[in-house]
């Protein structure tokens, strides 16, 4: 069972979001990072993207496309590591899954 996160990863007011993807094989833990095309505000990201009543609604539009985006990635993600041998799974096989 793989896990995806994102994390806003960077000191700039805007950046892309970086894709952790956490699985263990074998008993040991890996875990891999790659970076996403999905790009957002650092105000965005620590104050609205987890909050659940927005009044302003450009900020729940924003809210909306970013949810989107992630989710689709991540279900790509999920859905093609079911399907490959964890062998080869390494940060250079996620960068080219995310692109």
């Amino acid at each position: 069972m793989a896990t995806v996160s994102f994390l806003y990863r960077s000191t700039k007011p805007k950046a892309f979001l970086n894709l952790r993807l956490l699985f263990r094989h074998n008993n040991k833990d890996f875990v891999f990072g790659a970076k996403t095309k999905v790009e957002v505000t650092k105000n965005y990201w620590s104050k609205h993207h987890k909050s659940q009543r927005i009044r302003d609604i450009d900020i729940k539009n924003e809210q909306t496309e970013i949810n989107k985006e992630l989710n689709k990635i991540e279900r790509h993600i999920l859905k093609v590591f079911n399907s490959v041998s964890t062998i080869i799974i390494n940060k250079d096989w996620l960068q080219t899954q995310i692109d």
